[in-house]
């Protein structure tokens, strides 16, 4: 299930205690089920199971392991690209101490 943004009661609390909510993006990935992967998944009276794919993944649908992959290859590219540019990704201003909240 998708976050839901806050409503207007949660950030009347949020103002109260003077915390204000910060921005986020969100996405909705096209994650295989577990019917559509095969592999060991580790029960809730953690066991170990095996389970068999019983279906192709339908659409677009990726197992994790393959978002996990493409989503770091994604940041990576726009790191080297920023870098190239001659801007400074966040990672380098916190080794240097700039980036820092507070």
């Amino acid at each position: 299930m998708a976050a839901m943004p806050p409503d207007e009661r949660a950030i009347a609390i949020l103002n109260k205690a003077n915390l204000n909510p910060i921005p986020t993006a969100r996405y909705l990935l096209p994650a295989c089920t577990q019917f559509e992967t095969s592999g060991s998944v580790t029960a809730s009276s953690r066991s170990l199971q095996w389970r068999e794919k019983v279906i192709e993944p339908l659409f677009e649908s990726k197992p994790d392991h393959t978002l996990d992959a493409r989503l770091r290859q994604e940041v990576r590219l726009r790191r080297s690209a920023a870098r190239q540019a001659g801007g400074r990704h966040r990672k380098d201003q916190d080794r240097q101490g700039q980036g820092r909240l507070g």
